[in-house]
């Protein structure tokens, strides 16, 4: 299988890529990340009379008992949750391609190039740099949107499954415009046809636990506060979402003792 952006086609046929061996053929420029079972580059590309960058990332199993069923292949997994992201209007990447390879009917290995998302920082980079800390109205403003999102997602019945702060990017454009909240990174997302407070809990531990990472349990109550009002939420439902998320941190040692209120 594979997707290719209408957008894109021109330049993906400039460059030969109509099939998974050929876009395979796009794993090219810096390697950023190299844990084994997922690769990722960063390379330049023209179109349209402009020079970007795009993150090509490809996910590969090896062919042993332990990875022999069926599965979703990562990369449409993830290009499925960013083209979803679009429709319910949270702002994630945009897809250029995307594909998976079969072999004896399993999928082995499967492969999505994503564009950048200019100016922007993740939020563990931000974390790092002492003006972020002592800048309310930026730190507001991205704790505000970031609740917004979620409230957004979860109405939708999407989960990320994965938002710690290295998958929250923080774009600050040149011209002093407001900054804008991404989500990115997304090959566990789930988007089910009812609502699963399981999941949600799952969601806003990861917050939690990375809000009281960096010492922001401030942060993590004007989250989800706004977060509780955007759901519309009574305070028996609060409650019933609060010892389900509690429930989440109990399950990992190193949660267990962040006792600040949830």
């Amino acid at each position: 299988m594979i997707y290719l952006a209408p957008r894109y086609l021109p330049i993906l046929q400039s460059k030969g890529i109509a099939n998974y061996a050929q876009l395979s053929t796009a794993c090219q420029g810096e390697i950023i990340n190299d844990s084994g079972k997922n690769t990722t580059w960063r390379d330049h590309w023209q179109f349209e009379n402009e020079d970007f960058r795009v993150y090509i990332k490809r996910y590969q199993y090896p062919l042993t008992l332990r990875y022999l069923y069926p599965r979703i292949p990562r990369a449409l997994v993830e290009m499925n949750s960013y083209l979803y992201w679009q429709q319910c209007g949270i702002p994630g990447p945009e897809v250029i391609a995307a594909g998976a390879h079969n072999q004896f009917g399993f999928h082995r290995s499967s492969l999505i190039i994503t564009r950048e998302i200019r100016a922007a920082q993740d939020l563990v980079q931000l974390c790092g740099q002492p003006g972020f800390y002592q800048d309310q109205a930026l730190l507001t403003s991205v704790f505000d949107q970031l609740a917004d999102i979620l409230a957004t997602a979860h109405q939708a019945r999407f989960y990320h499954f994965d938002l710690h702060f290295r998958n929250i990017m923080v774009a600050r454009p040149e011209d002093k415009l407001p900054p804008r909240v991404y989500w990115i990174d997304s090959p566990r997302g789930k988007r089910k046809s009812f609502a699963s407070r399981y999941l949600q809990a799952k969601d806003l531990a990861c917050l939690y636990r990375a809000c009281h990472e960096q010492h922001w349990p401030q942060m993590w109550q004007r989250l989800s506060v706004r977060y509780y009002d955007k759901m519309a939420y009574d305070q028996a439902t609060i409650n019933r979402l609060k010892k389900a998320i509690s429930r989440r941190l109990s399950r990992r040692a190193d949660t267990r003792e962040m006792n600040d209120p949830i």
